[in-house]
């Protein structure tokens, strides 16, 4: 089917796990999802979503053509202007653009043109061909622009948000070498330099901290650019032996989990999260704990960007339990003029302190020692990497605002 064909698409199967869980469809007010009758009575299934049980009941909406879910699974920046013209649609028919990836969305939720299971209209590259390959003409194929960083360089404003890094992110999906392997390749937009090797510092700096984060590695391809290869930790592969190599592991974005739509991935505060949190983790106390360390963390860093699609439960497949994912896109912002948190804490997106922390722990079951305990380790785990941010690659300006900013910071979770 061509792209342009997508629009005259009225139902969509989705499936759970591989199995067909239910059915979308087009209705004049907005759509709606439907269990199959087969999946319902099936025991061992679970609901496509944390907030979509299994129902004889649709799930209808009205004004939108996807539920927030379903939503969440399309992608950004750059990737989603380019499926719009591709499409030949507008960026709120939501159930077009799902058709054009759908067949293999981050999670293990899939949805796919009626009848047509085995649909899909990705560009993937071998993750063992990539050093022979120019990074930017291959996304710039991949999504179906002409061969000029022009077009990077120009996408559409996006009000509200054009300061924020997520705008511009510039990503493809990869395979690795070995079969069943995943990954997501990462860019420097022409206007935001360094991006990649900032990501791949501050991630490695989480890491050291504790901070379980996802692989990733730094690459290069024929011409000298850079990319950042990440690793995708909702695939999971399994032996040679097992009926199905590579395990879709179940994931939802906060945005998800709190049933918004990704427009909404700044309106959001922390206390929402946590109270989400709360809700569907099998030990709440544990992961919020975890939630206070990446925000710690992203404070001390001046990580101006993580929103509600930053912010992800996964279930655990072998213990079957709802719990955080490792922490995914860590940058530092200030390079790129971006100061302030993406989303309030305690009303606040800038001057966070201890009591702060101390505050809102306690709200979700932290007890006051535990906090400080963390922050504590934390600022200390950071203290080295103040020194390495040079190695970033930065210009001397740059590099000691970042210094800057990180030392204040430390002394402000200390006080």
């Amino acid at each position: 089917m061509r792209a342009d064909e997508l629009k005259s698409i009225s139902t969509a199967d989705v499936y759970k796990a591989e199995q067909l869980a239910g059915t979308i469809t087009r209705t004049k007010l907005g759509c709606k999802f439907e269990y199959n009758s087969n999946y319902l009575q099936e025991v061992s299934t679970t609901g496509i979503a944390f907030n979509m049980r299994k129902s004889s009941s649709p799930y209808s909406i009205d004004g939108v053509n996807l539920p927030p879910f379903f939503a969440g699974l399309l992608p950004e920046g750059l990737r989603l202007t380019a499926l719009v013209k591709q499409i030949k649609t507008s960026t709120d028919d939501l159930l077009s653009l799902l058709m054009a990836v759908g067949a293999d969305c981050i999670g293990d939720v899939i949805a796919v043109p009626t009848g047509e299971r085995n649909s899909s209209s990705l560009t993937w590259v071998e993750g063992e061909q990539l050093e022979k390959v120019d990074f930017y003409e291959l996304f710039r194929k991949s999504i179906g622009l002409s061969n000029s960083n022009d077009e990077l360089r120009h996408e559409p404003a996006v009000p509200g948000v054009q300061e924020k890094i997520s705008v511009r992110r510039i990503s493809l999906p990869v395979h690795g070498s070995k079969k069943g392997k995943a990954y997501i390749l990462k860019l420097n937009p022409p206007e935001k330099p360094l991006l990649v090797e900032n990501e791949y510092f501050f991630l490695s700096a989480a890491k050291a901290c504790r901070i379980e984060t996802n692989a990733a590695s730094l690459i290069k391809d024929k011409n000298g650019n850079s990319g950042l290869l990440v690793e995708r930790f909702d695939r999971i592969v399994q032996s040679k032996a097992s009926d199905s190599p590579v395990l879709k592991v179940h994931q939802e974005d906060a945005c998800q989990f709190l049933e918004r739509y990704p427009a909404d991935k700044y309106r959001i505060s922390c206390l929402e999260i946590a109270a989400g949190i709360q809700k569907f983790a099998g030990a709440p106390v544990v992961e919020n704990s975890k939630f206070m360390q990446l925000l710690a963390f992203s404070y001390i860093t001046g990580n101006g960007d993580l929103h509600g699609k930053n912010i992800s439960l996964r279930v655990n497949v072998v213990t079957d339990r709802i719990e955080l994912t490792p922490a995914y896109d860590l940058l530092c912002t200030l390079p790129y003029g971006d100061r302030k948190m993406a989303l309030k804490f305690e009303g606040k997106d800038e001057s966070l302190n201890r009591k702060m922390f101390v505050t809102f722990g306690e709200r979700f079951g932290i007890r006051a020692p535990a906090t400080t305990a963390m922050l504590d380790e934390l600022c200390k785990g950071m203290e080295p990497w103040i020194e390495q941010v040079k190695d970033i690659g930065f210009d001397q300006r740059r590099t000691a605002d970042i210094q800057r900013v990180m030392r204040d910071r430390i002394q402000e979770l200390r006080s």
